[in-house]
């Protein structure tokens, strides 16, 4: 279910494993699952800390074309990952 992606998603983040956690959200998506903002969020977090910013940028345009709030901590994800 939706719940352990995203378990599985903040186990990315917080060893930093933006690849695997860009690949989790795909297969998600793939098996039919409907990623909300905060699965967004969390693996652009991963990106984030991973330097992933071109990552983050995708994960942007995921989330407006499935019309996902895009809320301050993906912004700020987006900004981080420039300022790197």
């Amino acid at each position: 279910d939706l719940g352990a992606f995203n378990a599985g998603l903040k186990a990315c983040e917080e060893v930093t494993q933006w690849r695997q956690a860009a690949a989790l959200l795909g297969t998600a998506r793939e098996a039919k699952f409907s990623p909300k903002a905060a699965s967004f969020n969390v693996t652009i977090s991963a990106c984030f800390k991973g330097g992933a910013w071109a990552q983050v940028t995708q994960l942007l345009a995921q989330m407006s074309e499935m019309q996902l709030p895009i809320d301050r901590r993906a912004q700020s994800g987006l900004v981080l990952a420039l300022a790197r």
